[in-house]
């Protein structure tokens, strides 16, 4: 809670307010009520694009006793795996869209990406949602001017230190692709190159 309460005090000088004391809550108090929704707002917009700290891939999503899966607490995206799986989120439960029920009697595998507490989430994550905030919340209280494009500046320099850490710690590769990754033989010209 000590970092998100200190998200919000940077939220709050930025446009113009006294930062809030360590005991000071922030309900009541207008602009720290909106700087923490901001936040929020945020968050949720950048997880929901999917890093590496926020995506478990192949989670298995069992039927409970009347053969629903109801989508995991904290879940942003569910994405079914199967290659023919028509599968959605609708009603907070998984959907099939080619029976047009809720009814599952296997466990279905699928990519979730999920929301942190943002106390949780790795410094780097932390930096874009607050300079993030820092955009929205600026633009809401005081309006555009010059000062939007530093803020933006910050954001997109924040963001590209975010993705970078993302490629390092994913370890993506051209490889990964089902297309390249076979071994090519140099003495004649690969088939489908």
């Amino acid at each position: 809670m000590k970092k998100l309460n200190d998200a919000i005090n940077i939220c709050l000088t930025t446009i113009g307010e006294r930062p809030l004391g360590t005991s000071t809550p922030i309900t009541g108090i207008y602009e720290a009520e909106l700087a923490d929704v901001t936040i929020e707002e945020a968050k949720t917009e950048l997880l929901s694009k999917g890093f590496i700290f926020n995506t478990d891939t192949e989670w298995q999503l069992k039927p409970d006793n009347t053969n629903t899966i109801v989508i995991p607490y904290g879940a942003l995206s569910v994405d079914a795996t199967a290659a023919s799986s028509d599968y959605i989120v609708k009603d907070n439960k998984l959907y099939n869209k080619a029976t047009h029920d809720f009814i599952f009697t296997d466990v279905v595998s699928a990519d979730i990406i999920w929301n942190i507490d943002f106390d949780d989430l790795p410094n780097h994550a932390q930096v874009v949602i607050v300079n993030m905030a820092k955009e929205k919340l600026y633009t809401r209280i005081v309006g555009v001017d010059a000062t939007m494009r530093l803020l933006r500046e910050d954001t997109i320099k924040s963001h590209s230190v975010l993705l970078g850490e993302e490629m390092r710690l994913g370890d993506y590769s051209i490889y990964d692709d089902g297309a390249s990754n076979r071994a090519m033989t140099r003495s004649r010209n690969p088939v489908g190159l």
